[in-house]
């Protein structure tokens, strides 16, 4: 199975060693990769900056890549269902794609995109 990881922005110092660590536990059970994608300057017109970013991240993503958004009104699971979740839908598709936004959070049209928001 593989995972991606897609997301918007640098990451924080403080936060690159426990994303080190979320790498080294999930490598004997999958295929870990992290794509992070350039997030577009703070502007007064975020419906502009989304859209950009939405352009940028569809030129990453395939047509039949399994998209995972990460959304505060997504779905949420508990850790056995979502884990039972993850391996029947990866058996099914092969791979997933997690995508979270930039600070200005998802275009409309990327989470109708998705397969599953998740909260």
């Amino acid at each position: 199975m593989k995972i991606t990881l897609l997301f918007l922005g640098k990451t924080k110092a403080e936060y690159q060693s426990a994303i080190e660590n979320f790498q080294k536990k999930l490598r004997p059970f999958c295929e870990l990769e992290i794509k992070v994608l350039k997030d577009e300057k703070v502007h007064r017109d975020i419906g502009k900056v989304l859209k950009k970013e939405e352009k940028r991240i569809l030129e990453t993503l395939s047509e039949r890549e399994f998209l995972i958004v990460l959304d505060e009104k997504g779905k949420i699971f508990d850790t056995l269902n979502f884990s039972q979740w993850i391996s029947s839908t990866s058996s099914q598709v092969g791979s997933l794609t997690f995508l979270i936004g930039s600070s200005y959070g998802l275009s409309e049209a990327m989470k109708k995109r998705a397969n599953l928001l998740l909260s």
